[in-house]
């Protein structure tokens, strides 16, 4: 695999030709279209929600709040992050039968057998230079 800046001017403007003297790639690998621009970062929001629920009926119904996205889910787990953390719920049959993402509701039937709180996962070289 070779590298574009590897290249000779010809592979990249043709045979014959010559490079721009204004918008190439600078020495940083970034496109430089020679104009002066504006980068503007949006500031990240915290979660919308401040609190979380979960409530269940005979270990086959439950619902929760503060939910702001679904992490994943099969027959037998469903891993969600709520405004306090990432749970895992884990059991046999489960179904998602409501999610509202604007409301943070969610609502799941099956046969419930574990629900766990789990810290975020930690990058591997935290992990390794602890």
């Amino acid at each position: 695999m070779t590298d574009i800046f590897a290249r000779d001017h010809s592979t990249i403007f043709g045979v014959g030709a010559t490079p721009p003297a204004r918008g190439l790639f600078d020495g940083r690998g970034a496109y430089n279209s020679g104009m002066k621009s504006t980068i503007t970062t949006v500031p990240q929001t915290q979660s919308k929600f401040t609190s979380h629920s979960f409530a269940m009926t005979d270990r086959k119904k439950a619902s929760l709040t503060g939910v702001t996205k679904v992490d994943g889910m099969t027959d037998t787990q469903i891993d969600v992050t709520t405004c306090l953390g990432r749970l895992i719920i884990t059991g046999s049959e489960l179904k998602i039968s409501k999610f509202d993402v604007d409301d943070g509701n969610l609502a799941l039937t099956g046969n419930i057998d574990a629900i766990k709180y789990a810290q975020a996962k930690q990058s591997l070289i935290k992990r390794i230079f602890k």
